[in-house]
């Protein structure tokens, strides 16, 4: 070729529909987690700082929730980071995705076993599986090959 993309750099650009759907979910998983965060989190968040401060922790709850936001915050960053990473093909991002997917959804399983939360569970846990086999398809192998140039 004379100039402009290559072949093989042309065809990394729109990833295949399995890693496509995959993208879509990870991002839909994202936004559930933070939901679901919010959502549990909200009556301990309504206790600590409400006009009762009926908090049985006392001050130290005031102390945990900013930390525990920043915390979500960060994590959620991450998972964006991974989700754009995967979106370009980066195979690293794939491998890390199959890592931190079942090791939250087993997090999220014991947890929600003993919390009220059981439908965000249910939904993450199934979209975390989704994702994996998603990004596990041949037509996603072949994407996340490093290009041969």
């Amino acid at each position: 070729m004379s100039g402009g993309i290559a072949t093989d750099e042309r065809a990394r650009l729109v990833p295949p529909r399995p890693v496509a759907a995959a993208v879509w979910l990870m991002w839909a998983a994202l936004a559930l987690g933070v939901v679901a965060a919010i959502v549990l989190s909200a009556d301990d968040i309504a206790n600590a700082y409400g006009p009762d401060g009926d908090d049985e922790l006392g001050g130290v709850s005031r102390v945990l929730f900013p930390v525990a936001g920043v915390v979500l915050l960060a994590v959620a960053a991450l998972w964006a980071l991974l989700t754009v990473r995967v979106r370009q093909g980066r195979n690293w991002a794939r491998v890390t995705t199959w890592v931190v997917a079942p090791i939250v959804a087993a997090i999220l399983l014991v947890e929600g076993a003993a919390q009220s939360g059981t439908g965000f569970v249910v939904a993450t846990v199934v979209l975390l599986a989704g994702i994996c086999l998603l990004l596990a398809r041949p037509e996603s192998s072949a994407y996340f090959r490093e290009p041969s140039f």
